[in-house]
């Protein structure tokens, strides 16, 4: 018949298919309208069945296109893909087809798939790789027995490329070869030819034998004969035999091992044929091919499958020795010289043995001689063969007599001995034959345990050895005096314990061998450091474990060859008794195979290819988790055995005790309390062995290894009592039932005659699930005779054939499944009902779970698109919300065994189940559970958006925890008593509730209500920032619990600013139980609460949060990105306490790589020697040299190696960040205005017009990390703090400009479009952009650039809301905009913008806020032109901000904005009155609030101290005479800042008595603490109301009355000097109220001598301040200077003064009003005044939310022309005339703002004068009390200010000074 009548006649079967073989490929028959759609069909990627012209296949690029034609071409593995979900759709869903109807419709749906993806990919693949595919495709869908579509889809498919005239019934065999093997049978596709021809007509037999099994029909024996005659002309085609090898190397399935035995029958007689027609050469060419063919086929097994290496040996050893001698000329020379295996073995050793060769000095052999390389092969491979057939046994086992080699050879014996074998496996790992050394030595390993290597092979490796350990012992240097830190150096040092080991040996062996000086240099370095060791046998045995345990640790961190290397120690480590070592063998396993799990989800789950597929990783890892499972068992058995570890319960009716109880101790869960004997690790973790068991059983259920299942899973049970039986008795029963079908499958013994029935009728017992430890069963001989007649071939594959038969026949474990199943029910009726209750709610919440993996969050709502309703093929598994009746249950179908996941619409089901479980658990007191219930309940609610449920469960679980109610709302009543602190680390009033806690509710108490405040905090309170931030810290108190354990770690919160946790709880395993304490949970709430906790300034409480978040990423996780981004966010919190050198030594860990996760390669840590920076000293000025070599080398620094290395952009960015917030909070400690004039000498040539700044930065730095432009070592001898400052802001400025153009150039048309990275990026810039413009004195230009960034933040996308169209008025979106809609939705859920959004929440915003209100505040109004109104303006932002704080319920920030309506009311002269409501208002917003901010802490004295100010000033004004002042106000802040600066660190004395207050012990340790100055000032005002006290109330002269206002003021100066944040004006206001107390005790003492040190060094001081730079004003108490000590120095060239003007107008020079100020002196004018005088914020504004700064220079003096050619892109500012009046009314301005920063009630009892002249001249100071100065003289008493009465002195003589009217 011919091809292509038999082709289309079968293909014309095929409904509603007709396929035409022509055509190429076959275009889809015309089918009906209305088509339903499978999952698979309905896939975006598939062509339409109904329009497949729309979309031509041939018009798409090729794979070529997309890269290399391998594994990794997206083509290929889209192909791949579709085609194994089809696969993989077909084999679970044939099944279900039960019907006729059913049936045709599964077939017709997959031919419709499978036509798709042929039709689609048909075209567009190589044709080598599409045709390859369609015949593999064709064998699986055989194997499926899907015959009718093998034949059309594949194999049909394939030879359509043929001709189709050809008739098979009337070609002859060259006819048959000029169509099919144009090319000869020598082409590549010859054998995928043969392949597809044997398809087809094994196809074709299978269809007739489905129609008519009997062949009764006439036309099924026709067909049939067509198809011998189609085999016919196949084995006329080639010569039978070698057709048939051909055809088995071409069949995919029959490669595998399992045919290998039929295949070496097949090469044999090819070869056996070879030599029969006296072709000799031929047949050893052809077994040295199937000998290759053999070992390719070896070396894909041992990558990729699971099978048993003995299994796989003895399969191998078969196909090897089946293959007839002699195959090589070696072999035949072999045999005609030797007449026994003896002997020739003999002859292959010496032929390969070289006494110029050592065993270890490896290599092939050295010639350049083919011939000699070819002839060392043949011997290795002749040696290997005559080994294994030589010695295997009838059993298939190696055996070797105890007979020498020499004395087998003259017996003539064809047997080989141990030695020789040895021998032979030693040569050929010298010769580098590496296949045979591993195959050979896996035999040989078993018979070698207590054999001793050779001499010269230990020789050897000492002396490599011993070079590599002599460099590490040389660089061993550590010092000898410190023996704890000499100890643990020994202890941690490889080389040490390396050293060790060789001496060890060297002893042991006693080798002559080995050099002398050797010998004596071991010994010699040996001695040296066991010398420096007080008890060296001790110690170093304790330091050997250490080495060993660590060795191993960081052995196993590195995953190469793990699963490989693992079981070899794993059985050393059983059989040695370490059993230790054994666990951590196990468990680095087990976190190796958890890390490769999570990789291949991830593969898969971003279509990314990976090594190794998850079918491979399991294949691989059954071995390992298999025998480490058995192994653990039997540990456990042994340490029972000899009472190591406690039974408990006895044996009775089972094989051994049991340490883990039986199932009547078990609750279905664990306890918050500490559990026995699950939680004691001590010896073993019981929770551990139980897991990976339980994992173990899982991975042989999947890879179906029955056997093993079945015996692990009895082992388990047995040494658990049946504890967890419903676990593991379903998996046992049904591995007991899939092998009795596989006995029934290969005709097998009856149960009666299997080895544990022989072992009942031997010994009287029967072997049950119950004792089947211990017990040893016996595997009868096989009853098969071989006569000695036959040959050695045909014994050897008779012998194989029967073990591998009598493997499959033959189970060594019990099977008796009706025995099993009645233990299971008995066990079950002892169990508890809430046991299996808890269990079954978290089952049922597992399985939801694994349903939403994947998916992107929240609840997927079905839908509806284009009229068409999809339809799910799978059918949902029926569950109830309470647990199952298992008594009943046979476990007979997987289903009983493996559950399917729930679907979204069974989330109702999950929570109802909690539910009924809660009740349960409430009726059976078990409160531990009912938290854990309570908690996942909680979690499903929030999910279902049910959050007011949520609330409520959660709320319920912490209630349960501490068993108290409404603890959300008490927790702060369970604090413990009040300590009272003396000079002690802990402040007054200081409550440890974390020790409180964990008293009350233990370690996973702690736990569980740390992470239910933090959910609570998280996803229920999101409003209310005071409420949100209570739960965050009742959370931080709970986790700090972890920290109040045995353990001594700190309790004050300051001491972790540089502590790192190394161990938290020795002998606990803290997260044993993902449901009592989940890691990925507690890290999660944990790094929220400490950002939440940061974002309102609780930066001190956060700091033993960070150091225990380091300890769970770093030590626990091994987590790098996430233990940088901890360091990051540490250093930015130490940042804004003003710990300065704690976070400068961060930043340098990050350079040096220091204290990362050590399971990190090389390649991600920071290598070399790094140059140790110099560490920068916050117990120093900023200006001394340390410091400044510290900021000159932290400048000059690029980026972080270890950052470099893990290449994460925005852990980069956040690093830039906290560098460049490290400069400008170290530049706000100085108190003057940044120097201009070191921009052009430092900076090159950049005018201040064309400056950085936010639009034309873009420019200036490359992308490149750079060292600063800035060298301060060159300058730092004689730098100004000016300079400083102003070096410090360029450089943060330059890099925080540098990183938001890197956003802007990134291809946005509108920031408003940004990601979430990089809006964070842009918003955190702009924010400190802003702080470096308000420390230059630019405030307009900081509030423009916080007023675009809020307009910013107000249009982002991020925060729009999606407007949803009705269905009806709207039609459906294209597949176009649904696809960009769902980028856009995906856009923010990668991990780094999920973490960026949290950025984006009410701390933020009122961030901005009050930096636009400070920035307000601290532009000087009232003085040049008013625009927009810009008085009412800020009053009126301040009043709404004020509404926006009280309504998020943000407390702190309310009293910020607060008081910055007090600094403007001081400003601006508004009623005091309203001045001291807000005061009032402030200190009763924060004084009721026990867990205040650092923050607000000060905001709460600055507030007492103002306070105290005003109301002494207006009792002054109403009664200047009152004698009643007091100190209250005072005293309240002078403690608050006592007991800040304690729980900051600094050391407190403390006074003996009441009346006398406690001072900071100096030197300081933080002199860059703004406390400092604050209390300075404090206690000046304290002084000085007890020195007018004194002065009021006592009458009698005493010069010791006024002591203590002396002492107070002394310290106030001591503070005030050593105080880095320099205030001349103060210390000069120090020193004058110091000099009138020593003036007036030198009065009452009547000295003779007067003495004015004090009063002297006021006046010098103030004259200093006003000549140089340092004279600054401050605005109240917020710390916002302005300098004007330059302003009549550098403005005038003539200076001015307040005389100035009434000397004019006297003079009759009228107008004054309107003289301009010289263009020559423009230049002069500071750039602060031009800004304040001439700018508003809105002048620098430009669209796209860009900030733009320019001076007003341009302006001021440049001409019309000029102003009209500047950059249009600019806005110009208007030309605008400065009077010289106006300059003094700003002057004065300055000076009323100035005053604040001194007493408010003093100055009104003295004043400063300062007069201004060309000549100075020095002050006189006389005893009459009469100040003299030139020609005029002031009495004390006499108060003059600056408006009195025109001065009796000509304006040409005035000189500046200071004239002190003494009261």
């Amino acid at each position: 018949m011919a091809a292509h009548g038999a082709l289309s006649s079968s293909l014309s079967d095929v409904s509603p298919l007709s396929v035409t073989p022509s055509e190429l490929p076959p275009t889809p028959p015309p089918t009906s309208t209305a088509v339903s759609k499978s999952p698979l069909d309905s896939k975006p990627s598939s062509p339409s069945l109904l329009h497949p012209s729309t979309c031509p296949e041939d018009l798409l690029p090729l794979a070529v296109f997309y890269g290399p034609v391998d594994a990794r071409n997206p083509l290929l593995a889209s192909c791949e893909k579709e085609i194994r979900e089809l696969l993989g759709f077909m084999k679970k869903k044939k099944a279900l087809a039960t019907t006729e109807k059913q049936k045709h419709e599964f077939r017709r749906r997959c031919a419709i798939s499978l036509f798709d993806i042929w039709t689609k990919y048909a075209p567009r693949l190589p044709a080598d790789y599409y045709n390859e595919k369609l015949l593999k495709v064709g064998d699986s869908l055989c194997q499926m027995k899907e015959y009718k579509l093998a034949l059309l889809q594949c194999y049909g498919r394939y030879l359509q490329q043929f001709s189709t005239d050809f008739d098979e019934n009337k070609a002859d065999v060259n006819q048959f070869k000029t169509v099919f093997f144009p090319k000869g049978f020598g082409d590549k596709t010859a054998g995928l030819t043969f392949h597809a021809l044997s398809g087809r007509n094994m196809c074709n037999y299978q269809l007739v034998c489905d129609s008519d099994v009997n062949l009764k029909n006439k036309e099924s024996v026709t067909q049939c004969l067509h198809i011998l005659s189609s085999l016919r002309l196949i084995m006329q085609a080639l010569d039978y035999l070698l057709w048939a090898s051909i055809c088995m190397e071409s069949s995919v399935p029959l490669l595998s091992i399992r045919y290998l035995t039929w295949r070496a029958t097949l090469y044999t007689a090819v070869c056996q044929c070879y030599y029969d027609c006296q072709a000799g050469i031929h047949g050893e060419a052809f077994a040295r091919r199937a000998l290759a063919k053999i070992d390719e086929l070896r070396q894909l097994e041992l990558m990729s499958s699971s099978r048993s290496q003995e299994e796989s040996r003895r399969y191998y050893r078969e196909a090897t020795i089946k293959l007839p001698w002699p195959r090589t000329i070696t072999e035949r020379l072999l045999e005609e010289m030797f007449d026994n295996t003896a002997s020739q073995f003999l002859a292959v050793l010496e032929a390969l043995s070289d006494s110029n060769r050592r065993i270890l000095q490896t290599g092939p052999v050295v010639t350049d001689e083919v011939e000699i390389r070819d002839v060392v092969s043949e011997l290795f491979i002749a040696g290997k063969d005559l080994l294994i057939i030589s010695n295997t046994g009838a059993n298939g086992m190696l055996n070797f007599p105890k007979t020498s080699l020499l004395e087998l050879i003259v017996e003539r014996k064809n047997v080989i001995s141990m030695d020789a074998a040895v021998k032979f496996v030693k040569l050929a790992f010298t010769y580098e034959e590496w296949s045979l050394f591993e195959s050979s030595a896996g035999h040989l390993i078993y018979f070698l345990q207590d054999a001793l290597p050779d001499k010269e092979i230990v020789v050897d490796m000492i002396m490599f050895l011993w070079q590599k350990c002599k460099l590490g012992i040389q660089r061993f240097h550590t010092s000898r005096n410190d023996y704890a830190k000499f100890t643990q150096k020994i202890s941690t040092n490889k080389w040490v314990y390396l050293l060790w080991q060789i001496n060890e040996v060297i002893l042991c062996y006693k080798m002559e061998d080995i050099d002398i000086v050797v010998v004596s240099e071991v010994t010699i370095r040996l001695s040296e450091i066991l010398e420096s060791l007080g008890n060296p046998k001790r110690k170093f045995r304790t330091s050997q474990d250490i080495i060993l345990r660590k060795g191993t640790d960081e052995f196993f961190g590195t995953p190469k060859g793990i699963s490989e290397i693992l079981p070899i120690l794993k059985v050393l480590a059983h059989r040695g008794g370490y059993w230790t070592l054994l666990q951590n063998c196990c468990r680095a396993f087990w976190n190796f195979t958890q890390e490769v799990q999570i990789l291949i989800q991830q593969a898969v789950d971003l279509y990314k290819t990976f090594p190794i597929s998850q079918d491979a990783f399991l294949c691989t890892s059954v071995l390992p988790f298999s025998l480490g499972a058995e192994l653990l068992i039997d540990m456990l058995i042994q340490l029972q055995n000899t009472n190591s570890i406690k039974s408990l319960e006895d044996k009775g009716e089972f094989s051994v005790p049991s340490c883990y109880g039986n199932i009547k101790n078990d609750n279905g869960g664990f306890s918050l309390t500490f559990e026995h004997p699950l939680d004691d690790v001590n010896v073993v973790d019981l929770k551990w062995i139980h897991d990976f068991v339980l994992k173990s059983l899982e991975v042989l259920y999947q890879v179906e290894k029955w056997e093993t299942l079945v015996s692990l899973a009895i082992q388990f049970n047995i040494i658990s009592h049946e504890r967890y039986t419903e676990q593991v008795t379903p998996l046992l029963v049904y591995g007991q039932r899939q092998l009795l079908l596989r006995i029934q499958k290969f005709e097998g013994p009856d149960i009666t005659q299997q080895p544990c029935a022989n072992y009942e009728a031997k010994y009287g017992e029967k072997i049950t699930c119950r004792n089947f430890i211990g017990k040893q069963l016996m595997i009868d001989s096989p009853n098969d005779k071989f006569t000695a007649a036959e040959s050695c071939t045909d014994f050897l594959k008779m012998l194989v054939n029967s073990e591998y038969n009598r493997a499959k026949e033959l189970v060594c474990v019990p099977v008796d499944v009706t025995d099993t199943l009645r233990c299971f029910r008995e066990t079950l009726e002892k169990s508890k009902y809430h046991n299996r209750s808890i269990r079954h709610s978290r089952k049922l919440l597992l399985l939801f779970l694994a349903q939403t993996q994947g998916d992107k969050g929240g609840i997927s709502h079905s839908k509806s698109t284009s009229g068409k309703v999809e339809f799910c093929l799978e059918t949902e598994e029926m569950h109830m919300p309470t647990p199952p009746d298992l008594s009943q249950e046979h476990f007979r179908v997987f289903g009983s065994v493996e559950k399917s996941r729930l679907s979204h619409s069974q989330l109702g089901l999950v929570i109802s189940s909690y539910y009924q479980t809660i009740d349960v658990l409430q009726a059976s007191n078990q409160r531990s559970l009912k938290v854990q219930a309570l908690h996942s309940l909680g979690n499903l609610l929030v999910f279902a958006d049910k959050k007011r449920a949520a609330y409520k469960c959660w709320c319920q679980a912490l209630d349960d925890i501490f068993r108290t109610p409404n603890v959300l709302h008490t927790w702060k009543e369970l604090g413990t008593s009040i300590t009272h602190a003396t000079s002690s680390s802990s402040p007054s009033g200081f409550k440890d509730y974390s020790e409180e806690f964990l008293s009350k509710v233990g370690i996973w108490g702690c736990l569980q209500g740390a992470v239910i405040s933090a959910k609570i905090a998280q996803f229920i309170k999101t409003l209310k920032v005071t409420k949100r931030t209570s739960c965050c810290i009742l959370s931080a108190l709970l986790f700090q619990g972890l920290l109040r354990t045995t353990l001594p770690h700190p309790k004050a919160e300051r001491c972790y600013a540089q502590y790192e946790i190394t161990q938290l709880l020795p002998g606990i395993e803290l997260f044993s139980d993902r449901f009592r304490a989940d890691l990925g949970s507690v890290v999660a709430s944990l790094y929220y609460v400490i950002r939440e906790l940061h974002f309102a300034k609780q930066n001190l409480i956060v700091l033993p949060l960070l150091a225990l978040y380091q300890y769970f990423v770093s030590v626990i996780c091994q987590d790098l990105v996430r233990n940088l981004e901890a360091r990051i966010l540490k250093i930015e919190i130490l940042i804004d306490l003003g710990f300065f050198s704690e976070a400068f030594n961060e930043i340098a860990h990050i350079f040096y790589g220091k204290n990362m996760p050590s399971s990190v390669s090389a390649g991600c840590k920071a290598t070399g020697k790094n140059k140790i920076l110099q560490s920068f000293d916050t117990g120093k000025p900023l200006n001394s040299k340390e410091n400044v070599q510290a900021l000159d080398e932290l400048i000059s620094k690029g980026l972080p190696l270890i950052l470099g290395t893990v290449g994460h952009q925005h852990l980069i960015n956040k690093f830039y960040f906290i560098k460049a917030h490290f400069f400008l909070s170290v530049a706000a400690t100085i108190n003057c205005v940044p120097e201009n004039t070191m921009k052009s000498f430092y900076h090159g040539d950049v005018t201040e017009k064309n400056k950085p700044n936010l639009s034309n930065v873009k420019d200036q730095n490359p992308k490149e990390e750079r060292g600063s432009i800035f060298q301060l070592a060159k300058i730092k001898d004689d730098i100004s703090l000016g300079m400083l400052k102003a070096i410090l802001l360029t450089e943060a400025e330059d890099r925080l400009n540098f990183l938001v153009s890197e956003i802007e150039n990134t291809g946005h048309k509108n920031l408003s479009q940004c990601s979430a990275g990089e809006l964070e990026t842009v918003v955190e810039a702009r924010l400190q952009l802003a702080a470096i413009a308000l420390q230059r004195h630019r405030a307009a230009y900081s509030a423009a650039i916080i007023f675009s960034t809020l307009k910013l933040l107000q249009d982002s996308k991020l925060f729009k809301k999606k407007i949803v169209h009705d269905d009806k008025e709207n039609p459906p979106s294209s597949p176009e905009t649904s696809a960009s809609e769902n980028r856009a939705d995906n856009e923010f859920l990668d991990p780094i913008s999920l973490n960026s959004r949290e950025y984006f929440n009410i701390h933020l915003w009122l961030r901005c806020r009050l930096v636009l209100v400070t920035a307000f505040v601290a532009q000087i109004r009232g003085i040049g032109i008013m625009k927009e109104n810009d008085m009412t303006d800020c009053v009126s932002l301040i009043n709404e901000v004020c509404m926006e704080a009280k309504a998020a319920e943000d407390i702190e920030l309310q009293a910020e904005f607060l008081m910055q309506a007090v600094i403007l009311g001081l400003q601006e002269k508004h009623l005091k009155a309203d001045i001291i409501t807000k005061l009032q208002d402030i200190i009763h917003l924060l004084e009721r609030n026990e867990f205040l901010s650092p923050r607000s802490w000060l905001t709460l004295a600055r507030s007492l101290v103002l306070l105290d100010d005003l109301t002494k000033a207006e009792k002054f004004k109403d009664s200047p005479s009152s004698k009643a002042e007091k100190v209250n106000l005072l005293a309240q802040a002078h403690n608050i800042l006592i007991e800040q600066m304690l729980t900051f660190g600094e050391t407190i004395e403390y006074p003996l008595s009441n009346t006398e207050y406690a001072n900071p012990l100096q030197p300081l340790k933080n002199i860059y603490l703004p406390h400092v100055m604050l209390l300075a000032k404090i206690k000046m005002r304290i002084g000085h109301t007890m020195a007018k006290q004194v002065y009021n109330n006592s009458r009698r002269k005493s010069s010791f009355k006024w002591l203590p206002a002396l002492h107070l003021f002394e310290m106030a100066l001591k503070l005030c000097k050593i105080s880095a944040k320099e205030e001349h004006e103060v210390e000069a206001e120090i020193l004058f109220q110091k000099g009138k107390i020593e003036r007036q005790i030198i009065m009452e003492d009547k000295s003779p001598t007067l003495q004015f040190e004090s009063l002297l060094d006021a006046i010098q001081l103030s004259l200093k301040n006003d000549q140089n730079s340092g004279f600054s004003f401050m605005t109240m108490l917020a710390d916002t200077y302005v300098s004007t000590l330059d302003i009549l120095a550098n403005i005038y060239h003539s200076q001015v003064s307040d005389a100035v003007l009434a000397v004019n107008l006297l003079i009759g020079k009228k107008n004054a009003r309107t003289d301009k100020v010289n263009q020559m002196a423009l230049p002069n004018i500071p750039e602060f005044a031009t800004v304040d005088l001439l700018s508003s914020y809105t002048d620098y504004l430009l669209d796209n939310y860009q900030v733009v700064f320019q001076t007003c220079y341009t302006c001021l003096y440049q001409n019309d022309d000029m102003c009209d050619n500047t950059d249009s892109g600019n806005k110009t500012l208007a030309k605008v005339d400065i009077t010289w009046i106006l300059l003094l009314r700003y002057y004065i301005h300055l000076q009323r703002i100035n005053n604040m920063s001194k007493l408010l009630v003093m100055s009104r009892q003295f004043h400063t004068l300062r007069f201004i002249s060309k000549a100075p001249c020095q002050p006189v100071l006389h005893r009459d009390d009469v100040i003299r100065y030139g020609n005029a003289s002031f009495k004390q008493g006499t108060v003059l200010s600056m408006s009195s009465s025109p001065l009796n002195c000509d304006q040409n003589d005035l000189s500046e000074a200071i004239a002190i009217v003494v009261p």
